[in-house]
């Protein structure tokens, strides 16, 4: 069993994560963007850019620049370079 204090420490966190902004760009391309922060703008070098493209029953995600860090810029999604 689950104190709950425990429980509102998690809730709490849980709370804190900015929930991701998804853009299904069509043709199997999916560009999910997370920041570590509520209130980052879209056009800040703040985001963790996954692009997951589905071919022939297979996904495959891949990080912008291939690194999965919080250094990109959301409104440029579609123009970066992507690898895993």
């Amino acid at each position: 069993m689950v104190s709950s204090r425990r429980a509102a420490v998690y809730q709490n966190y849980l709370d804190s994560i900015p929930a991701p902004i998804v853009h299904d760009a069509g043709g199997g391309v999916v560009y999910t963007g997370y920041t570590e922060k509520l209130g980052d703008g879209t056009d800040e070098a703040k985001w963790l850019i996954i692009r997951t493209t589905t071919s022939g029953g297979i996904t495959t995600p891949e990080y912008a620049q291939g690194k999965s860090t919080f250094d990109n810029v959301w409104d440029d999604r579609t123009s970066l370079t992507y690898s895993r």
